[in-house]
């Protein structure tokens, strides 16, 4: 059985890929007024509870919807597949190589000459991949091609930590 479309719901908009990040800003921030517990606070128990849980809930389903690969994970989950679950991600050798070229370079940066430069060309590299992989769930996912939505979804997970691994080198750089 799939989750309901409970997210995309919460704020009226269409279950998509694409979501309107100003439109979804403006119904979250419309909908936390009304169910704010503030604005329940003379109310019942039971109201106040709800009024918690609700503020809650629209809290989670925004965070998820307006992050392109947590509302990727989410859109997977609604099809019944488990991100989580790498099988696909794995067969992909040629990807499994660039992490190493990249882990390779990330780790030989801070011996490099021009440690900021190796850096930045691998910021550029994991960023065009990070677009290409986005594009290629989109369509695999309008398509419903599980497998390849699935792989994407692996690559794209990669490149968000290693973007992270990066940042963190970066901050180490400039300390």
């Amino acid at each position: 059985m799939n989750p309901a479309p409970v997210y995309f719901q919460l704020f009226d908009l269409p279950v998509s890929v694409d979501v309107d990040p100003s439109l979804l800003a403006a119904r979250y921030r419309e909908r936390q007024q009304a169910v704010h517990p503030d604005r329940h606070a003379g109310s019942s128990p039971g109201e106040r509870l709800r009024a918690v849980q609700l503020s809650s809930d629209l809290n989670e389903a925004y965070q998820c919807l307006r992050h392109p690969l947590q509302r990727a994970v989410y859109l997977l989950s609604l099809a019944g597949l488990d991100a989580a679950s790498d099988r696909t991600f794995r067969q992909d050798m040629d990807f499994l190589q660039q992490q190493m070229h990249w882990r390779e370079a990330l780790a030989d940066a801070s011996s490099s000459a021009q440690p900021q430069q190796v850096l930045d060309t691998l910021f550029a590299e994991c960023e065009r991949a990070t677009r290409m992989t986005e594009q290629a769930f989109r369509e695999a996912y309008g398509q419903q091609e599980w497998e390849a939505a699935m792989a994407a979804v692996g690559r794209w997970q990669f490149l968000e930590k290693f973007r992270a691994e990066l940042d963190a080198a970066e901050e180490r750089l400039l300390d």
